[in-house]
């Protein structure tokens, strides 16, 4: 079963997301933690971030026609599992191009590289129909704070307003 986790929204705050960055990662063998030799040498940080990305935003910015869909709320889709209508693909020009743009950083990005960590972020801005101004504004009215230290949520919207999390969440 699925299991809820009312810590993590879809919708993120678009000013803190863009300030995301990662040192360096470190890919394990196993779930358990243990690296490889291999995965440790990948993981020392050399050429992780090799194009000297400042953040997120700076990334978008430099390699995109692109600018994000709203000015205060994005989803974004942890774990690559997203559904889109393969016409969402094809229906805008400029998203086509700005699609094959991301398609040609990540093919040519290292196996352990900052791209990817980017595109994980990005993928439903990219892809999913954006919030229009009611629905944004009605998701930040149960809105009580967002995950403002960098990591791994950063930017990810929390509420205590949600019945079923009112006992799970801690500020």
């Amino acid at each position: 079963g699925i299991k809820n986790r009312c810590t993590t929204s879809v919708f993120h705050d678009v000013d803190v997301l863009k300030k995301y960055i990662l040192a360096n990662y470190i890919r394990t063998s196993t779930g358990g933690g243990d690296q490889t030799a291999a995965a440790a040498a990948a993981g020392s940080g050399e050429d992780f971030n090799a194009s000297k990305y400042k953040n997120l935003g700076d990334f978008v910015e430099k390699e995109f026609d692109w600018s994000f869909p709203d000015d205060d709320l994005i989803e974004v889709c942890y774990g690559g599992t997203f559904a889109v209508p393969a016409s969402r693909f094809f229906s805008d020009p400029k998203l086509e191009k700005d699609l094959k743009r991301f398609e040609q950083i990540l093919y040519t990005s290292t196996a352990n590289s900052i791209a990817p960590h980017f595109a994980e972020r990005l993928w439903a801005a990219f892809l999913a129909n954006p919030l229009n101004k009611d629905d944004s504004s009605t998701v930040l009215r149960i809105m009580d704070t967002f995950a403002g230290k960098n990591g791994s949520y950063m930017g990810t919207l929390k509420s205590r307003k949600m019945k079923h999390c009112e006992s799970n969440l801690k500020f």
